[in-house]
């Protein structure tokens, strides 16, 4: 077997003495940008619904959907406080890792005194 040939392993490069072909496909991983507030064309629609837990890219942060009113969505933060306004195409869904990481980083500072 040769470096080349696409069934030799990293093992396979080791036990005989060959460095193994990197093959990065820029396309693939090449991202557009999208700036807050605007659409992703490439993206499907996202409509949250109220108790969902997102993330709105216009800020960073995560929150719950607490009610949509008018043009905009307003979340709370998931270690509750105050509300904040967001647009619809700005918020993204998280996946459960994010929004158990948010919930466990709440607890956290509740149990330090710092919430």
């Amino acid at each position: 077997m040769s470096a080349s040939d696409p069934a030799t392993s990293l093992a396979d490069a080791d036990t005989i003495g060959e460095t193994p072909e990197i093959v990065r496909d820029t396309e693939a991983i090449a991202m557009p940008m999208v700036a807050p507030g605007e659409a992703d064309p490439a993206e499907p629609t996202f409509e949250p619904r109220i108790g969902d837990t997102v993330r709105d890219v216009g800020t960073g942060k995560i929150g719950k959907v607490m009610a949509a009113v008018g043009t905009y969505v307003q979340l709370r933060p998931v270690h509750g406080g105050i509300e904040w306004d967001a647009k619809p195409v700005d918020l993204r869904p998280v996946s459960v890792a994010e929004a158990l990481g948010a919930a466990v980083a709440a607890a956290n500072a509740r149990s330090r005194g710092e919430l």
